[in-house]
């Protein structure tokens, strides 16, 4: 067997099935259930700043956020673009993302509550000159979701996703051990979408960063909801393993405490003139 007989996007679901994270089968719901805590998250114009330099976005530019979240990358595209379309699932979040416009006095964001395998082009919206997409691919058909963000864009897609696992894996990891006695099996990471692209005829530019990521607590005690909430388990038992793993883990700094840990990620993007 070659390489160009691999299904990338066979592999991709393969993956996602495999997977000990289940999410993706509800997402809407898992990201309901996060909302209220992504709606404090900060703005992240540094994450714009870089779409709009390697796409080399003109003010007058229209830009389609898919899975827009609380709005963290559309509320900074919206302050630059002629206007932004963001298209969110989760109710709770739309709301979120709601807010934050109205406080930023931003009337030029238009909102569609869809899943994005669930619109349709020139239907639900009309195409827009990019695309982007900022963790929240989760779909199941990756080659017709990408192929839908291909068709839409006039000028460039952009893509944000991970690299070699999702954010905070390490813990996740060893959590995931200590709860359910066995080992974790990640998600399909960046190099499924690159190679999925590369067999549609796409070939995409790839970036790869690492840095740190910092998990801040308020408390002792928030940490270990936190915890409980990402592996939605509320039972004593549960609640004494995260509490014994976060006292080895957690770094206590003026009553608050925090967990620092690498990240590897990944921005793919394409021109398409």
């Amino acid at each position: 067997m070659s390489v160009q007989d691999l299904n990338w996007n066979v592999m991709w679901q393969e993956a996602l099935n495999n997977s000990s994270l289940e999410w993706w089968k509800d997402s809407v719901g898992f990201w309901s259930k996060r909302a209220k805590g992504f709606s404090k998250m900060p703005r992240q114009d540094w994450r714009a700043k870089k779409v709009i330099d390697r796409l080399s976005i003109d003010p007058e530019y229209t830009i389609l956020d898919v899975g827009a979240g609380s709005g963290i990358m559309a509320v900074p595209f919206a302050e630059y673009a002629k206007y932004v379309t963001a298209i969110e699932p989760s109710e709770n979040m739309m709301e979120s993302l709601k807010i934050r416009v109205e406080s930023e006095n931003l009337n030029n964001v238009s909102f569609i509550q869809k899943k994005w395998e669930d619109v349709i082009l020139n239907k639900d919206f009309e195409e827009h000159d990019i695309v982007i997409a900022s963790y929240s691919m989760a779909m199941f058909d990756m080659q017709d979701a990408l192929l839908k963000m291909h068709n839409t864009a006039r000028e460039g897609v952009c893509i944000f996703t991970f690299a070699g696992g999702i954010a905070g894996s390490r813990n996740y990891k060893d959590l995931w051990r200590l709860l359910y006695g066995k080992e974790f099996k990640g998600s399909p990471d960046y190099i499924y979408i690159y190679n999925i692209l590369y067999q549609m005829g796409i070939f995409a530019n790839v970036n790869i960063e690492t840095g740190l990521l910092k998990q801040q607590y308020e408390n002792f005690e928030q940490a270990v909801n936190k915890w409980q909430d990402t592996f939605n388990l509320h039972t004593p038992e549960s609640s004494k393993i995260i509490s014994d793993y976060l006292k080895t883990t957690l770094i206590e700094d003026d009553g608050k405490y925090s967990l620092i840990q690498e990240t590897c990620n990944a921005m793919i993007w394409w021109k398409k003139k």
